[in-house]
């Protein structure tokens, strides 16, 4: 995460938008609630989701913040992505 948000940061100064798609929140989740099983029920990945979604979106701020950068969340779904004029 550190060396991708100094590329960031890059981007950024040289009047670049910057969009980052990133994913991992479910095994994040899964290390958190030490869960080591393979195969997940829905009502455990969820539960891993959530968790893990939080560690993921406070990994980023921490990494933005030491460079002095702001960083918001967008939940992206399946959906999202197949219209293109969503409210990204």
């Amino acid at each position: 995460m550190k060396s991708l948000a100094k590329n960031i940061d890059f981007l950024i100064k040289n009047k670049k938008e910057v969009l980052i798609v990133t994913s991992g929140a479910i095994a994040l989740g899964k290390n958190e609630l030490n869960l080591h099983k393979q195969s997940l029920k829905l009502h455990e990945k969820q539960a891993c989701a959530a968790t893990g979604q939080i560690l993921l979106a406070k990994g980023w701020k921490e990494v933005f913040e030491k460079l002095s950068l702001k960083c918001a969340q967008i939940l992206v779904g399946h959906s999202d992505l197949e219209t293109r004029r969503s409210a990204m």
